[in-house]
């Protein structure tokens, strides 16, 4: 790397990256190796900050009273960046090491945290690398997250203050895409049922008894049968996570975990309260007690309409999304909308209904589509996908993508409009010219088969902007689908924003709807969170002025949110209130007024998503 003088900090990185991809691989297939379920991440947190501390990093362990989790921090003054890692483990999901489904019993990384701690580790060591060879001032952090997986670990830190200090938090998840996603997420809640019930001999006096444990089975019998009276797109998951004891003893005690989820809060909230009225009920014919614990929850991301119209207005023509509903929200403008994910079999008459072209692999969902085009008296357009090496959906076998064009040009109810692929997607293969080519190939080899000419040759997505940008592309490719770079202004194959592109367009602002002077500490005996932690507060003094804001949990994400004001300090957060210090603050803060905040991604994720953030746009 020495040898060359010129880097810009991309390639400096991208480049390190490669000469060091062994020691991550290495690291990952340990953490595979050892998978550890949330809050038992003993060997794999260890062994992650080890590797930090042998690249110049210090450790500090137990924050915010969590035994794994830990900061890894290099440098000091200047911006501090900080990387989330998690590494936490599934139980019931370990694999060997295997392309093959191969289970072994235990915990397993069946989400692919041992590839998310390794990656933020070594994006950090990258980072630390090109700041110590440009001199540049700032300090670079890694933060190790456990218990990502039952919603609680950076949570817990979160609340404790931990990441009040940071200037930029980087993350990321596996994903079978290379890009940010504007997608719907699902709204949920997270709650446990606890039934206290009376213990006696199940024997000699069983009418002395009242079981927790039948109160249980009997929601969960409650639960089952209301699963036909919800809507289609409601999951309500269960588990026992207390029922030990001997058989011959009535169980005083048992409980019970459910993640209720949906595509909108409205319908989560719905069944969440009718899941409630099944332990109530429950708890009445067993003659138990039982008590509801919300654990978390969150609400559904949604497309933003405006920021559609806005684009719409600046001339672009074509909406893609990968979930039909998003489609059907911005029905009323005039472009086409592409359905960018092949279609379910159980929603051809929706997209066809909604989407005027789908991406697709098998045929047999193509005749769906073209029997619900014939009903509705339309015509659905269809692009081929052709799998390039990055092995998500397409075909790998072209004498069977040639095979299906053949078929849809004898269809009455769909039209071949071109071919697609898709590109650092699941594998992260990069689109380069060759592969290109070899899709311009495909499609002329079908045109020739077809006797036309086909509209769309589309080379992938914000990965390929830099081989555009390059003159990497075939001039037949005439269609990139496209979102974080138009959002956000970044190409995804060197993760670099792109020039004449801002990064400032989303202020989020808040009302401050208390202002008074109070202690840093508070005074009291002080009790146990919703997560049985308590919680830790900083002495900065006996007087603060702090401000209570109109803003909370369930509308916004803390952790990628910081004030837009640098002397404004986060203190924490709970579902409906934001509680900031602005004693350090120059400006003159007043009940009534706007304190503004700069949130992130996944900030404004959240902020789009909660109906009670009023969108404004100037």
């Amino acid at each position: 790397m020495l040898e060359k003088k010129e880097w810009t900090a991309a390639e400096f990185i991208a480049e390190w990256i490669q000469e060091h991809e062994g020691e991550m691989a290495d690291i990952s297939d340990v953490i595979f190796r050892h998978p550890e379920v949330s809050m038992q991440e003993k060997e794999s947190s260890r062994y992650l900050a080890e590797r930090l501390e042998e690249k110049g990093f210090e450790t500090t362990w137990g924050l915010a009273g969590l035994e794994t989790a830990f900061l890894a921090e290099w440098g000091s003054e200047g911006p501090v960046i900080g990387f989330l890692a998690e590494y936490d483990a599934l139980p019931g999901l370990g694999q060997e090491v295997s392309s093959q489904y191969s289970p072994t019993g235990g915990a397993g990384h069946g989400c692919g945290h041992n590839l998310l701690g390794t990656a933020c580790a070594g994006a950090a060591c990258a980072l630390k690398a090109w700041m110590e060879a440009k001199k540049i001032p700032g300090t670079v952090q890694v933060y190790g997250c456990p218990a990502e997986e039952i919603v609680t670990g950076k949570i817990i830190m979160n609340k404790a203050g931990i990441f009040d200090g940071l200037s930029a938090a980087v993350t990321w998840h596996p994903f079978d895409r290379n890009r940010v996603s504007y997608d719907i997420w699902q709204a949920q809640d997270i709650k446990n049922y606890k039934f206290f019930g009376t213990a006696a001999h199940a024997s000699k006096h069983p009418e002395m008894g009242r079981s927790a444990l039948d109160a249980a089975e009997l929601m969960n019998v409650g639960v089952n049968y209301l699963r036909e009276h919800v809507e289609g797109d409601v999951r309500m998951h269960y588990t026992y996570t207390n029922t030990d004891g001997p058989a011959n003893i009535v169980p005083a005690y048992a409980s019970t975990n459910y993640f209720i989820r949906s595509a909108k809060w409205e319908r989560t909230q719905d069944a969440s309260e009718r899941v409630d009225d099944c332990a109530r009920g429950a708890a009445l014919m067993t003659g138990t007690r039982v008590e509801i614990e919300r654990v978390t929850c969150n609400r559904e991301m949604k497309l933003n309409r405006t920021l559609a119209e806005i684009f719409y207005q600046e001339g672009v023509r074509r909406f893609g999304d990968s979930r039909v509903k998003n489609l059907e929200a911005i029905q009323d403008i005039p472009a086409e909308k592409w359905l960018i994910r092949p279609p379910m079999a159980c929603e051809a008459e929706e997209a066809v209904r909604y989407a005027d072209v789908s991406v697709n692999s098998e045929l047999d969902t193509i005749r769906l589509l073209n029997q619900a085009a014939l009903a509705q008296g339309r015509t659905h357009k269809v692009i081929l996908m052709a799998d390039l090496g990055d092995i998500r959906e397409g075909y790998t076998d072209y004498d069977e993508l040639l095979d299906a064009a053949l078929q849809i040009e004898g269809m009455d109810g769909v039209e071949l409009y071109g071919v697609g692929t898709n590109l650092t997607c699941f594998s992260f293969v990069q689109p380069t010219t060759e592969k290109l080519e070899q899709l311009t190939s495909l499609a002329e080899r079908i045109e020739a088969r077809i006797g036309r000419q086909l509209e769309i040759i589309s080379g992938g997505n914000s990965a390929t902007l830099d081989l555009m940008l390059r003159g990497g592309i075939p001039e037949r490719v005439n269609n990139l689908r496209l979102g974080e770079s138009l959002l956000f202004g970044r190409e995804r194959a060197r993760y670099q924003y792109l020039d004449g592109t801002f990064q400032d367009a989303f202020t989020l602002q808040c009302q401050i709807i208390e202002l008074k002077f109070k202690p840093s500490l508070p005074w009291g005996e002080i009790g146990v969170d919703s997560y049985g932690n308590s919680p830790q507060f900083t002495d900065r003094g006996s007087s603060r002025l702090k401000a209570v804001c109109a803003l909370g949990k369930q509308d916004f994400d803390l952790e990628t949110t910081k004030p837009a004001d640098p002397g404004v300090l986060v203190l924490g957060c709970s579902s409906d209130h934001l509680m900031l210090d602005v004693t350090g603050s120059v400006r003159l803060f007043h009940a009534g007024g706007v304190l503004e905040l700069v949130p992130g991604y996944f900030s404004l994720m959240r902020a789009m998503t909660s109906p009670y953030v009023e969108k404004g746009w100037r």
